[in-house]
Order: structure tokens, then C-alpha cells, then sequence
């Protein structure tokens, strides 16, 4: 299983992802939020991670490629699997194509996204991302759970403050997870 996803310039990206024996690349443009969607998603269909009642096992999302909308949609089949299907079509609805219906392990696609996050991470920083994506926050906090999930951990530690003050995350493990990440590159 392979997933890219590179930054080709302002407001654009390039796209791999192959599954089995079926490949495929989009170029997603900044008209959509495509990086922050796919995290989102992800992040919808595990336990621990969002409240119980807003768990999902179907998720779609779309991005924009200009004039071709690329849909996503992910299926959760048990714990384990993952059903992806990408289908392409114009912007008028028309010419509407499948490019992947493929089952995966959930687990080692949420792995291939990480890293892909990663190394966007490692070459643009979370500022220079923001300037290169036409002006877009990195999914930060999204990347953060997903990597706290990868390595093995169930739920995201959060925590209710006193009152209306709101929640918490533990800073020092994200920083820590930041950290160890520039060190990767050093």
C-alpha cells in the first residue's frame, strides 16, 4: 500500500495512492480542504477519538481538483478493514468514473496517512505549510491523534477543566511527539 501526498506548489497537491493492484493520482487544489478532510475522516471512524454517539462507519468527503470533483468514501468493515472508493466526476455531475474500490486494512492505510503527514511536516513546518497551501493550517491537532493512535494508544487523553473553561490535552506529550519527529530529520 502506498500514500503520497506532496505539495506541488501554492494551493496544489499531488496525490498516490495505490491499493493492491489499483493505482491512482489526484491533484487536489485548494477550492477544497483535502488534507484536513481526509484526517477528519479518519478520525470520525475510531473509537475513543470523537464521542461514542458520533462514531461513524461510513464516511465521504470530496476534493476539488478543478474542474474534477474526486469523491472519497471510506466504509469501516469490523475493526480491521477498510473499504475505500474514489470516483471522479465534473463539476456538472457528468462523466462520473470509479478510480479505486478497493478493501485495505484500516490500520496500515491510518499508517500510510501518518507518514505522509509526517513527511509534509518534516519539509514544510507547520508555518511554511500554511504559506504553501494558500494560507490553510496544517491539521495539526488531527495529526496528532492519528499518530497517538498508530502507536498504539486507544483514546486521545482529554480532559474537562473546572467549570465552563473548556478541555485539555496533555502539551507536553504533543510536544514531545513534535520533538521526537524533528530529531527524525535532524
Amino acid at each position: 500500500m502506498i500514500f503520497e501526498y506532496i505539495l506541488n506548489g501554492t494551493g496544489w497537491s499531488d496525490v498516490k495512492l495505490k491499493i493492491n493492484d489499483c493505482e491512482c493520482v489526484f491533484n487536489p487544489s485548494y477550492v477544497s480542504e483535502p488534507l484536513g478532510d481526509l484526517v477528519d475522516s479518519l478520525l470520525e471512524m475510531i473509537p475513543g477519538f470523537i464521542p461514542e454517539d458520533e462514531l461513524m462507519t461510513n464516511v465521504t468527503f470530496h476534493w476539488d481538483e478543478e474542474p474534477t470533483i474526486v469523491r472519497w468514501n471510506f466504509i469501516r468493515q469490523g475493526s480491521e478493514l477498510l473499504k475505500i472508493k474514489v470516483t471522479t466526476y465534473d463539476d456538472d455531475l457528468s462523466n462520473e468514473k470509479v478510480e479505486l474500490n478497493e478493501l485495505c486494512n484500516f490500520n496500515a492505510f491510518v499508517n500510510e496517512v501518518v507518514k505522509a503527514l509526517e513527511k509534509m511536516l518534516s519539509k514544510h513546518g507547520i508555518v511554511g505549510y500554511k504559506e504553501t497551501w494558500s494560507g490553510s493550517d496544517f491539521p495539526i491537532s488531527g495529526y496528532l491523534k492519528l499518530k497517538h493512535y498508530i502507536d498504539g494508544n486507544k483514546k486521545y487523553s482529554i480532559k474537562t477543566l473546572n467549570g465552563d473553561e473548556g478541555k485539555t490535552s496533555d502539551l507536553s506529550i504533543e510536544i514531545s511527539t513534535l520533538t521526537s519527529l524533528g530529531s527524525q530529520i535532524s
